[in-house]
């Protein structure tokens, strides 16, 4: 009777070559279709969960900004008209424009008379281009805040109507933008703010632009500083006293950090695969080995008879 051989030439046959190909495809395939639909399944959950994140921290960066706005508002509601400037440091005057309790924000402060004529009171400023809604609004009791550049600096002003005329303060960066990640934003996270060009005014350079957006919230991705991060951005909205003008805030985060959780499991999969193919292919060799055993014993018991 003719008897089939498991021997070397087999393995290097054609035959031998692709039965050998189809194991490992059978062994393999399952476990790496798997892993790569759960990585896919994760991944995805993880970037929901960061768009989650970043939409919630656009309302609270959003209103703190609002907040402090509105702060600055009423601050400078008890300023009153003057026809001359503020002593020069260090001395000071009694009034608010000048007793230093504006300083925390104000960096600069002007006067706009009816008739146009301009009186800087503190610091040096370049009264902003105010546009007839701007008037409209500041003629209406309203607070405006307008945006600027000298240069590529960007500047920040609040405009109010006093005394039939116009109170311009120009408003420090560092109380309008600084520390407001602080308790809010995780060390990934970080925010900008765009003027209606999409230029960033956040930034002490406007170098920075964000990518052109087509409806008032929603998410993107882009690039800062040559590292990928997801974004959300939404409008910052005015209050009832003060008008803001098309601010965008975008909180972004590193999109390295969102799928960290991640990076265990890419350079553990491939080990998985590996072991769990090692430990079928031991169990078959055990179950392999169970009938040579029995065989083995057969023809120990029948020549034990013989002799």
């Amino acid at each position: 009777m003719a008897t089939f051989r498991l021997t070397p030439s087999l393995v290097r046959s054609r035959f031998g070559r692709r039965l050998f190909g189809l194991f490992v495809l059978c062994s393999l395939l399952p476990a790496l279709v798997l892993g790569v639909l759960s990585f896919g399944t994760v991944t995805r959950q993880l970037r929901r969960s960061s768009q989650e994140r970043l939409e919630h921290s656009t309302k609270l960066v959003g209103k703190a900004i609002e907040e402090r706005l509105q702060f600055l508002s009423q601050d400078l509601a008890r300023v009153g008209p003057r026809s001359s400037p503020c002593p020069a440091p260090p001395a000071r005057d009694a009034s608010a424009a000048c007793d230093g309790s504006l300083d925390y924000g104000v960096s600069a402060l002007a006067w706009l008379s009816p008739e146009g004529k301009s009186l800087v009171i503190t610091g040096d400023l370049e009264i902003p281009k105010l546009t007839a809604e701007h008037r409209a609004a500041i003629e209406s009791g309203i607070d405006v805040v307008v945006d600027a550049f000298i240069g590529e600096r960007p500047v920040v002003y609040l405009a109010r109507g006093m005394g039939g005329g116009v109170l311009i303060a120009r408003i420090d960066p560092a109380y309008l933008w600084s520390a407001l990640d602080q308790g809010v934003l995780v060390p990934s996270m970080q925010f900008h703010v765009a003027n209606a060009s999409s230029r960033v005014i956040s930034e002490r350079n406007a170098t920075r632009q964000i990518p052109p957006l087509s409806t008032p919230t929603g998410h993107f991705d882009w690039d800062i500083d040559g590292k990928a991060y997801l974004a959300a951005f939404a409008p910052i909205g005015g209050t009832e006293e003060v008008l803001a003008p098309a601010w965008t805030l975008v909180i972004s985060e590193a999109r390295q950090a969102v799928v960290a959780p991640m990076d265990d499991f890419r350079r553990s999969f491939p080990l998985a695969i590996t072991a769990a193919d090692g430990e079928r292919k031991a169990e078959q060799q055990v179950r392999h080995a169970e009938p040579s055993r029995k065989v083995l014993g057969l023809y120990n018991e029948g020549v034990a008879r013989l002799v």
